[in-house]
């Protein structure tokens, strides 16, 4: 029977034939990041300027106090016509000048001026139009002409969740706004209130709940947020009470479709407050069917054609909830919108380069695929002489350190990042002196840390006098640290499409793992011999996928492949990464949101019972010992750093005297014999990332009855 590859190359050779440009140079011409942070060029506003000015803005101002109206223009405090012409200076004036421009540029951008706009001018009187038109049009859908953009992966432009999820702090602003203005400002006489009960009982006690907690966590307001703050889980908590009581007031059934819009016309604030808080507790659990998922397009669609409805004036009154929940949505992420756009590694940059590898050879169907190791020489020779000059630095950098090693080298490149110490300093360089001693032939080490660079450079000196070439490169990665995956999400993966397109196969090893042996030939034979484009680990006794190991094909396909996957953990923050990458390979995890239908990559699992073991379990005998490659220093079970670095250096200090790789065997055995086990018959499901908050819920199934 044929594989899904198989056919995937079937279709994409009908695709090329009688087209002068390969398939995948058509498909990277589709290419899209959603600027959803405004951090390219633009032809009226210079959005950074006005990124800083809307950040200082929100550091000066604290929930339910006043406005900073030091840092509005003078003349607003005595303006009583919110339509005479406002003496803005700067950006903000710009956007205010040409809205409609400024919006068509930068939708959330653009609205961010508004609302300063509006908070300096109203004195809660939020009759404000140009702030209603750029609310509108900051939540409108942009749909292509499939409904869909490149790779089957839907934008996520035009959701709620993106005012508290990109770099414009709008949510902030509309949450403390709200909070100063809800108890002040009178009851409009020309919109009918909301008179269920239900309804209004619900809003009011998460009115009185985020006060509690979720006003603390907003910018200048309280402690500094935390990675996992226990406010966000706190408010969580709590709001689960509140929906059951809404549910119980249903005749005792738990359907909260019940209350929509079109039943409750008068009540669309409470409507959408409601719906809002199920995409908040979205955020904190797992999947749920694409078709009740919050996060799904259909219902993120809804809610943001609901909010965009709703007067600007009703959503002030009432809605302080609902925008404490937008804003504390931001910190519910694993990464921030602005990794890729502007990366070391451009798409537009690996699509020039593999016209030059078209040119070079037309007759190629595939440009990218390892093993044509004289032709993909011929092409690092044309980029280390900057004959394309256009490209980032890090392509010359690369392609003359790969030319570097001998012709029959193996076609693979290992990388691994840290950042932090791990509880000691030298860590990293005995990671990576481990790599060199038991002979890697080619590996990557990137970090923004200059001091662990500074450690990777002593250990490729100290090996570098030894070998016949540079094995080591350490390459400095560019990335701002503002959510906890930052670093690692853009480290881990910025390079991978580089190196495919120069034909390497890609390797991954996360630093906290002993190498027992080289995998280099062990690896290449497993994807050589199951015909898989991507190798990696499961858990001993889980079956979600673990990529702290990783091994990646280099073909046009698996290019393709590893750019959707980057452009999800774009379009979708809260997801995370191994979660994300489990679900793009159809492996185990369902109704992933974003993910497209169907892979175009094959997959095979890592033995994590003999080869490529964790601290979770070992399956193997004395016999088994020469098939361990590696010690994953991670379990399914918690584990600290302590226990970490005193297995990782127990192993390091007692293999530098080791003669033999019989000797380092042994050493392995003294760890791994004490957690000696069978492989279970059937591994327990997983999904990275559930708040405590929800973990009850989920374990005894009630979380996913919220989302029908």
């Amino acid at each position: 029977m044929a594989t899904y590859a198989s056919m995937f190359r079937s279709f994409m050779a009908l695709v090329s034939w009688g087209s002068a440009e390969p398939w995948i140079l058509q498909e990277l011409s589709k290419w899209h990041l959603e600027d959803f942070d405004c951090v390219q060029h633009s032809s009226l506003v210079d959005w950074t300027s006005l990124g800083n000015e809307a950040a200082a803005f929100n550091r000066a101002w604290r929930v339910k106090t006043a406005p900073p109206v030091h840092l509005c223009p003078s003349d607003l405090a005595e303006s009583k016509n919110l339509r005479e012409p406002r003496r803005w200076t700067g950006e903000v004036g710009v956007v205010l000048k040409q809205p409609e421009v400024a919006a068509d540029e930068c939708p959330l951008g653009a609205f961010t001026a508004a609302v300063m706009d509006l908070i300096c001018a109203s004195n809660c009187r939020p009759e404000h139009a140009v702030s209603q038109q750029l609310w509108s049009r900051a939540l409108r859908f942009h749909r292509s002409e499939t409904g869909e953009t490149f790779a089957n992966v839907p934008s996520s432009t035009g959701a709620a969740w993106l005012f508290g999820t990109s770099a414009w702090p709008v949510a902030q602003l509309l949450s403390k706004w709200a909070s100063n203005c809800t108890q002040r400002l009178p009851k409009d006489p020309r919109a009918a209130p909301c008179s269920h009960q239900p309804l209004l009982a619900f809003r009011t006690a998460l009115h009185r709940m985020a006060d509690a907690t979720l006003a603390n966590v907003l910018e200048a307001s309280g402690p500094k947020a935390l990675i996992f703050d226990a406010r966000l889980d706190h408010f969580a908590s709590a709001s689960l009470q509140v929906l059951r009581e809404l549910a119980q007031s249903t005749r005792g059934h738990q359907r909260f479709s019940e209350y929509s819009e079109r039943r409750f016309p008068h009540c669309s604030v409470e409507v959408a407050t409601k719906e809002v808080l199920l995409l908040y507790l979205r955020l904190l659990g797992p999947t749920v069917p694409a078709v009740a998922d919050p996060l799904g397009q259909m219902r993120t669609e809804s809610l943001s054609t609901l909010l965009a409805s709703i007067p600007m004036v009703k959503l002030l009154a009432g809605g302080w909830p609902l925008f404490a929940m937008l804003a504390a949505s931001g910190l519910t992420t694993w990464r921030s919108h602005h990794l890729y756009p502007n990366a070391q590694v451009q798409v537009s940059d690996v699509t020039n380069v593999l016209k030059v590898a078209n040119e070079m050879d037309p007759r190629v169907s595939d440009l990218t695929r390892a093993g044509s190791s004289h032709v993909h020489r011929k092409l690092w020779h044309r980029l280390a002489s900057n004959e394309l000059p256009s490209l980032q630095p890090i392509w010359p950098r690369i392609s003359k350190w790969l030319l570097q090693a001998p012709e029959g080298t193996p076609p693979v490149v290992f990388m691994t990042m840290m950042w932090g110490s791990m509880g000691n300093q030298t860590w990293t360089a005995r990671f990576l002196d481990r790599a060199m001693v038991v002979g890697i032939p080619r590996f990557i080490f990137i970090s923004p840390d200059g001091n662990l660079l500074e450690d990777c450079e002593e250990v490729a000196q100290s090996h570098g006098r030894k070998d016949s070439y540079k094995r080591l490169l350490c390459v400095r990665s560019f990335s701002r640290f503002m959510r906890p995956y930052d670093v690692n999400n853009y480290a881990k993966f910025v390079l991978l499409p580089l190196l495919l397109a120069l034909g390497m196969n890609y390797a991954w090893l996360d630093i906290d793992i002993f190498v027992v042996q080289n995998p280099t030939s062990r690896l290449l034979q497993l994807a050589d011999v199951l015909s898989a484009d991507v190798l990696t680990t499961d858990h001993f006794d889980e079956s979600c996928l673990n990529h702290g190991v990783i091994f990646v094909k280099a073909s046009d396909r698996t290019l393709h492949w590893i750019l959707r996957y980057i452009r999800w953990m774009h379009v979708n923050p809260f997801g995370h990464d191994q979660n994300g990458w489990d679900a793009l390979l159809k492996h185990s995890i369902l109704n992933e949101p974003f993910t497209p239908p169907e892979p175009n990559v094959s997959l095979q699992i890592l033995d994590t019972g003999l080869e490529f073991l964790t601290l979770t379990g070992w399956a193997g005998s004395t016999a088994d010992l020469t098939q361990a490659l590696l010690l994953h220093l991670t379990r399914t079970t918690p584990i600290d750093g302590h226990e970490k670095r005193s297995t990782f250096f127990t192993l390091l200090d007692a293999t530098l005297t080791s003669t033999s790789r019989e000797d380092d065997l042994q050493v392995l055995h003294s760890v791994i014999n004490a957690i000696r086990k069978d492989v279970p018959q059937t591994k327990r499901p997983c999904y990275e990332g559930v708040h405590v908050a929800v973990e009850p819920l989920v374990h005894d199934g009630t979380y996913w009855l919220l989302f029908k």
